[in-house]
């Protein structure tokens, strides 16, 4: 069943119930009403009768005097029923059919609250045909200073339930019910229509999301055609619109990297071939050749077969590291270093070969700096500067440089690798960091250095940004925390 039937039947339950309750409270009290009023004006009717009336002499009822009183209280109001109760309560007179009367003795205690005065109406006291409570009027009878019993009229007895239980035959309850009946439809009506207007946006946002989840996720959902009528509405709208967009951004995401994964293993497949073809070629010539070969030839095809192992082997390890990184699984120990030590110790490492290829590496604002610390992992910042100055030797030209600047701030080091190379196509430039993008050479064509760089900076909650201009040269930059 849907929101919009289920508030709708809800609703009509809701007048329903209401409806039988106002009935039912409005007959309780219009009864109470018409019993208090009925006390209060008939309130000294039994005090008046026995002030003119002698009705028990010498302990006997006069039966001729009571049954006079009780035919004329009857004939001015049918409704009144008269009793004469001993002073224990028992009825001792009356004129009623006696199959009719259900209680013989009466509570005393109403009686004498009512003739002490004081108390609020409706007073109600026992009616002997009824077992429903009624008002009444009493009088106590009186033998000079000896009670001799009470007298005892019912308001409102049997004839008045009589037409109580026929209310609704009568005009007034059949004006109170149709007006009732047509209060609660007026109500149903409007209820239903409100309800209609409340419901309508959202029953077109679950369409719209319909429309969004049969297309695949592929079309605009259209949220934001929906009308706004409520502050729920428009909340729910706005998390919905984040949602798909944040979604559809997901998906394309996801598009992107399944695109680049198979790029990937084709560019790895391509990286794995070359080596493995370049090695096996070598020794196949060197077990067939064995014989012809000089000891140089055998060197020469040696070396070679080295190197390519050796290429190979930091692929496959390259390959590890990202796959660690990506996984999470390398945790960092961050501890105070010099960075200057520690980049003059990298460029150590690849001194010989920017001297073959006359490249000059300059380490910039290293003694004034020599004593500024970084708090890292130094283990793990190694490997950054390495793959960053790999990378920039194998896109410098001979006769070129390659400059490494430190720069402490207050609670930052900003660190720059800039070279004269070859630079980078603008379109790249945002897929440089992806490990899928080709030619940073960090492995030669995978683009898994730079990649490695990435994830190794992002450990250390920092990020390394990249400016470029073709033929003009490469700069990257980012910044460590400084130790206190």
């Amino acid at each position: 069943m849907s929101l919009k039937w289920r508030l709708g039947w809800t609703l009509m339950l809701t007048l329903i119930g209401v409806g039988i309750a106002i009935a039912w409270a409005g007959r309780y009290a219009s009864n109470l009403y018409f019993q208090e009023v009925n006390q209060t004006l008939n309130a000294s009717l039994s005090m008046y009768v026995v002030e003119r009336l002698t009705l028990i002499e010498d302990g006997t009822i006069n039966e001729a005097a009571f049954t006079r009183l009780a035919d004329q209280a009857m004939t001015v109001n049918p409704s009144v029923e008269v009793y004469v109760l001993d002073p224990t309560g028992l009825i001792v007179a009356h004129t009623m059919p006696e199959d009719s009367i259900l209680h013989r003795r009466i509570p005393t205690a109403p009686v004498v609250e009512f003739l002490g005065g004081g108390f609020a109406r409706p007073l109600l006291g026992q009616d002997p045909r009824s077992d429903s409570p009624k008002a009444f009027s009493a009088s106590a009878i009186m033998h000079g200073d000896q009670l001799q019993g009470y007298l005892y009229v019912v308001l409102g007895g049997r004839l008045f339930d009589e037409v109580q239980a026929s209310f609704l035959g009568t005009f007034i309850g059949r004006i109170g019910a149709a007006t009732l009946l047509a209060v609660l439809l007026l109500g149903g009506v409007a209820g239903l229509f409100a309800l209609r207007r409340t419901t309508r946006p959202l029953e077109n946002l679950q369409a719209a999301l319909s429309r969004y989840t049969r297309s695949g996720f592929t079309e605009d959902a259209d949220i934001h055609a929906v009308a706004e009528n409520t502050a729920e509405v428009k909340a729910l709208k706005t998390e919905l619109t984040h949602m798909t967009t944040t979604l559809q951004d997901q998906l394309r995401q996801i598009e992107t990297h399944d695109r680049l994964r198979r790029e990937l293993l084709a560019n790895v497949s391509h990286d794995l071939r070359t080596p493995l073809a370049s090695m096996q070629g070598y020794l196949e010539t060197m077990l067939i050749k064995d014989a012809e070969l000089t000891v140089d030839e055998r060197k020469k095809y040696t070396e070679i077969a080295h190197q390519h192992a050796q290429r190979l082997n930091r692929l496959v390890s390259h390959l590890f590291e990202l796959a660690k990184l990506d996984s999470g699984a390398l945790k960092i120990d961050c501890e105070p270093f010099s960075v200057a030590e520690l980049l003059s110790d990298v460029i150590q490492e690849f001194a010989l070969q920017a001297i073959e290829k006359h490249i000059t590496l300059n380490l910039i604002g290293a003694e004034k700096h020599a004593e500024v610390l970084a708090v890292a992992d130094i283990g793990m910042m190694q490997r950054v500067f390495e793959n960053l100055l790999s990378n920039a030797l194998r896109h410098t030209p001979e006769g070129g440089s390659i400059d490494i600047e430190i720069n402490p701030h207050a609670s930052r080091i900003l660190v720059e690798v800039s070279d004269t190379g070859c630079g980078i196509d603008p379109g790249l430039l945002p897929d440089i960091f992806e490990r899928y993008a080709s030619g940073d050479g960090g492995s030669e064509s995978t683009g898994l250095g730079l990649a490695i760089v990435k994830r190794i900076l992002e450990l250390h909650d920092s990020d390394i940004t990249v400016t470029s201009r073709p033929n003009q040269g490469t700069a990257f930059c980012f910044q460590l925390d400084r130790a206190a």
